[in-house]
């Protein structure tokens, strides 16, 4: 499973995975190391601008409420959504694939879906290579 790496397009790409990720059950999704990778890649390519980090870090519990998943899918903005995103990859440091809970509980999907549907609302910034 690989997604397009010739669209240009942050929304697009974020689309495909979600594509993607109809067709993969959790256990796939684990098991599936380099489609992980580039998810995790496409998740990362942008940052929230420091505004708006500051603005929807109140929203964002640190660590992740993994009992309210569908709430921060369903119920955040944009700029807190990403966030949610990017707290739930963080947690790699301490579990074994994070995405992996999210997708087994249905949410990973919708996520991309919504954050796809709302680019253009996004504060972000390019995240640059070092």
């Amino acid at each position: 499973m690989t997604l397009n790496p010739f669209s240009d397009n942050w929304s697009d790409r974020l689309r495909i995975a979600a594509d993607v990720l109809k067709d993969v059950t959790p256990d796939e999704l684990r098991v599936d190391q380099p489609f992980y990778d580039e998810l995790t890649l496409v998740l990362t390519e942008y940052r929230l601008s420091d505004a708006a980090f500051a603005a929807a870090a109140p929203q964002v519990p640190n660590p992740p409420d993994w009992a309210q998943l569908s709430a921060a899918v369903h119920g955040s903005t944009p700029n807190a959504l990403l966030l949610h995103i990017h707290g739930w990859l963080a947690q790699a440091r301490w579990i074994d694939t994070p995405l992996v809970r999210v997708h087994a509980q249905g949410l990973l999907e919708p996520a991309l879906r919504r954050l796809a549907a709302h680019v253009s609302d996004l504060d972000i910034t390019p995240v640059k290579d070092d």
